[in-house]
């Protein structure tokens, strides 16, 4: 609409919204989403201007963020721009370059700047305004998507403007993640009859008569050309002011509509449109003496060129910067010039930046546009863009390493280096049908016959795939191996790759199997590292074959040995793993807590993604289940999981599965049966295994034992075999499970190969108690022995299982029905275990058994905004309100509970819910009036 400040016309419904959302903020301390959409030129930056117009009334710190066509690739680019604008940043330089560099800043930077906004909107609402989101950069994208339902409860206000039709697959994931936590959606439209007349009126200096109007009818209510349309007959003296209203001399289209800026261009001299053509090619805005420098001649002989260019209405002053008067303009003109022309001059361009000291990310799209092939320049500087980026936006980075392969000479020897780049990044964007197929082409008769050259890429795949797919790092290890000729040296380097992945997979008699070839290798062939990797697969192939003290040992040996076989993977996180499996997740946590804090206080989110992810499985495991939800969904925020082909990722559903049938949320189990199903569809066994069990155990709580059996088959059918048959980090537990399913559904014979299954695994364990109470827990359900129900119970006194024990209990409750009295006391004791846990679902089922006795315990209802509300608080919960209503941010709280902020955040939604408050001002009004317990 008018860039002038005359009244805006036809938005009065959008406008009010706007001032209702910011007046929340201002009053209740509560945050919500306005996202404006609507074609180009229509008015979404001008009501993105009244909206911070309405902020500042309301004395609220804005935040103005705008994606740049030409800067699109930047991460965090219009981001940090808009933090670090003006005299009071709302994220300090200083700040910024104190977070940690290289792979992890993403995250931290997301981290740090939810913390500062929480921090001043503690004290003044915050608008944040994003313009443009149709080209602002993948990671900017990311923390717009992320940031609001973060800070839903605090006095945040997130505007967001997007151009319709934009088919960029991320920023159309960006409006749907904000529609869904309840975005308001407002779609610009064309301004009505009313609108029309009052704008012409603004612009004409009087009402409009009837000729102005119908003429105007033209622009079909589309404002930008509605302006240009009433500017170019004022300008041309096309309307007459007559007895107070506007009339049109003729009805004709003033210059500016009628030659667009095609011909506008061509009425221009030549030097004008040279310097408009270049200033299209580099951006939309752009400072004057880089146009000098394109045109190699001094500013002020640009001057009378450009004073032609602005005359015109195509480019303006933008404080220190030049720029065209509208995005469609410099389309336009950028339209016009001949596409090699373009190219050239795109290219040239790329070396005048590179040559004043632009960043290579700031000319990664334009020197992936315009290079030519065999620009070895060009493929250098790809391929550094490619590697910034890949930590925060795969996609481009693997667009960006592609476009270097197709620029580099068939016979170049980078060739080989810049193939395992490529096909990397396109796995870790999640295209492996396009990684697969490159490598493929480029690996069918490369590297010259070389065939150590070729094992070398593959093992560098292999390790790196192994995160996304287990199957395919099998397959790249035994390509490789099969090459001929390979020196003793490469083979055992591949060997214990593909052992390792064996042996993470679960697959133990294929791990056993390579070690046995690498053991015969004379030891001058041996990797420096061949001792650690040897001890941690051994450790894996003991625990699948039950000999779990053999298990631990050999664990403790990889810490011991040096150099480490994968720094990236020490040893603690597998011997949590090892500890949680046979039932003792307390165990877990006290490993595991202490390297959680190192790694966040050292900044290493690898780090934290592996710590947090068994962290989550162990919280599950010890009954602290909305502790474990929490910790889930804070890996779900640390790291985008495409793939669920992955070692851990997989553990990450699974928890919020098991999650959710604790606690009787069947929305959350219908969010998450797509994922279950991609894991049934696995080639990696146990992550398959672990897809299985999940649909059995969602069918059995369901009430549909027949479907929970059928996905239980190929459990069933490993049962004899070494390595996972159920959940992918084994559950001492499971066969109990699988022996209760199989009993309701009458396969009698499945339960008694589950039974020998535990009792094989208690007998190869005879020192491990939770084995042995398995094994007798899954006998007494069997035979209906309440002496082993009983055994069992004796055996997890003091268990660190809580919700398992609770499970016997029910177990031997239901053998001794005939003696209400102590069923009943079996039955409370379960229930007590399942409500301090939270598992409601679990109780509600014992309530239930409980009624078929005579005895009735009511479950206490949900007193929202009350003292019972309070009261129905978790201790863990109870903590983060005391201190979030005494105005402690995420962050304060975090370090105060030694918590994560975002477990802080989850517990404080969760309270919100019990207490029916939306947000941290009125939690504070709640707790004052109150007495929390």
């Amino acid at each position: 609409m008018a860039t002038d400040r005359t009244p805006l016309r036809g938005r009065d419904t959008q406008l009010a919204l706007l001032r209702a959302r910011v007046t929340a903020a201002q009053r209740d301390g509560r945050g919500r989403v306005v996202v404006i959409s609507g074609a180009a030129g229509t008015g979404k930056s001008r009501l993105l201007q009244e909206a911070r117009a309405l902020a500042r009334d309301a004395g609220a710190r804005i935040v103005a963020v705008s994606g740049d066509p030409d800067e699109h690739v930047i991460p965090h680019g219009p981001l940090l721009d808009a933090v670090q604008a003006g005299p009071h940043p709302v994220l300090p330089r200083a700040l910024l370059d104190a977070l940690p560099s290289g792979a992890q800043q993403g995250w931290w930077l997301r981290n740090e700047l939810e913390a500062r906004l929480q921090e001043v909107a503690v004290e003044q609402p915050v608008l944040v305004c994003v313009d443009d989101l149709q080209w602002c950069d993948h990671a900017t994208l990311r923390v717009i998507r992320t940031l609001p339902p973060r800070l839903a409860a605090d006095a945040v206000v997130w505007v967001v403007a997007v151009r319709q039709g934009e088919s960029d697959p991320a920023v159309s994931a960006t409006v749907r993640a904000l529609t869904e936590i309840g975005a308001d959606r407002v779609d610009l439209q064309p301004l009505d009859g009313d609108a029309v007349a009052f704008l012409a009126g603004d612009l004409l200096g009087a009402p409009p008569d009837e000729s102005v109007l119908t003429s105007a009818a033209r622009a079909g209510g589309h404002p930008l050309l509605l302006v240009e349309l009433l500017r170019g007959w004022r300008e041309e003296r096309l309307v007459q002011v007559e007895e107070g209203r506007a009339r049109l001399v003729g009805d004709v289209l003033p210059a500016r509509l009628r030659d667009a800026v095609a011909c506008r261009t061509e009425r221009l001299s030549a030097p004008a449109r040279e310097l408009l053509q270049i200033g299209a090619v580099l951006g939309r805005q752009f400072p004057a003496d880089l146009l000098a420098a394109m045109l190699d001649r001094s500013p002020p002989a640009l001057l009378a060129p450009l004073q032609e260019v602005v005359a015109a209405g195509l480019l303006e002053d933008a404080g220190d910067q030049l720029g065209f008067r509208h995005d469609l303009i410099r389309e336009s003109v950028a339209a016009g010039i001949p596409a090699d022309f373009a190219r050239a001059l795109r290219r040239h361009a790329v070396d005048v930046l590179l040559d004043r000291g632009a960043p290579t990310l700031q000319v990664a799209t334009m020197l992936a546009g315009s290079a030519a092939p065999g620009d070895l320049a060009a493929v250098s500087r790809l391929r550094a863009a490619a590697a910034a980026l890949a930590p925060t936006s795969s996609s481009s980075a693997a667009e960006f390493s592609v476009r270097a392969l197709e620029l580099l000479p068939a016979d170049s020897p980078l060739r080989p280096e810049v193939v395992v780049e490529s096909v990397m990044l396109l796995w870790q964007c999640g295209r492996a049908a396009d990684a697969q197929q490159l490598a493929a082409t480029m690996l069918a008769g490369s590297p010259g016959g070389d065939p150590v050259a070729e094992a070398r890429i593959r093992l560098g795949l292999a390790r790196f795939i192994i995160r996304y797919s287990g199957g395919e790092a099998v397959r790249q290890c035994e390509t490789a191996l099969a090459l001929p000729g390979l020196p003793d040296a490469v083979r055992v380097e591949v060997q214990l790759v593909l052992a390792v992945n064996h042996g993470m997979a679960g697959d133990a008699d294929a791990a056993d199997a390579v070690l046995t070839e690498v053991r015969g290798v004379d030891r001058p062939a041996l990797t420096p590292v061949f001792g650690s990797t040897l001890a941690r697969v051994e450790s894996y192939v003991a625990f699948h074959r039950q000999e779990w003290d053999v298990a631990f040992r050999r664990n403790a040996d990889v810490g011991r040995l040096t150099p480490s076989d994968d720094p990236s993977n020490p040893p603690g996180v597998w011997e949590a793993a090892l500890w949680i499996s046979i039932g003792h997740p307390v165990r877990a946590l006290a490993l595991i807590d202490p390297e959680l804090t190192a790694a966040r206080q050292q900044g290493q989110v690898g780090m934290l993604f592996l710590w947090s992810t068994m962290r989550c499985r162990a919280l599950l495991d010890a009954g602290r289940l909305e502790e474990a939800r929490a910790e889930a969904e804070g890996v779900l925020d640390m790291e985008e999981i495409d793939s669920v082909g992955g070692l851990l990722d997989h553990l990450v559903f699974y928890t919020l599965v098991r999650w959710a049938l604790c606690v009787g949320r069947p929305d959350v189990l219908r969010a998450h049966r797509a994922r279950v199903q991609q894991m049934t569809a696995a080639e990696t066994g146990h992550v398959r295994r672990n897809g299985l069990w999940l649909t059995a155990l969602m069918a059995d709580s369901a009430g549909d034992v027949a479907a929970a059996m059928v996905a239980t088959a190929e459990a069933v059918a490993t049962l004899e075999r070494p390595g996972p048959s159920m959940a992918g980090v084994p559950d001492v537990a499971d066969e109990v499970v699988l022996t209760r399913i199989a009993l309701r559904a009458g396969e009698r014979e499945v339960a008694l190969r589950a039974v020998a299954a535990a009792e094989r695994r208690a007998a190869a364990n005879p020192t491990r108690p939770m084995a042995a109470a398995a094994a007798r827990h899954a006998r007494g359900l069997l035979d209906a022995d309440e002496a082993c129900l009983r055994e069992a119970l004796d055996l997890m006194v003091g268990t660190e299982r809580p919700l398992v024990r609770a499970s016997a209990l029910e177990d031997l409750a239901r053998l001794v029905a005939d003696r209400p009295r102590e069923a009943v006391a079996l039955l409370d004791e379960a229930l007590e275990t399942y409500t301090s846990a939270g598992a409601e679902n679990h109780a509600a089922r014992v309530r239930r058994r409980l009624r078929d006795l005579g005895v009735r315990r009511q479950r206490i209802p949900l007193q929202r905004g009350s003292e019972q509300g309070l009261a129905l608080l978790t201790p863990a919960e109870r903590d983060v309100v005391r201190l979030v209503a005494d105005g402690g941010t995420n962050r304060e709280v975090a370090a105060r509970l030694f918590l994560s902020p975002h477990t802080v955040n989850t517990h404080l939604r969760n309270a919100f819910t019990k207490l029916g408050v939306r947000s941290r001002v009125e939690l504070a009004r709640l707790v004052t009036a109150t007495v929390v317990p």
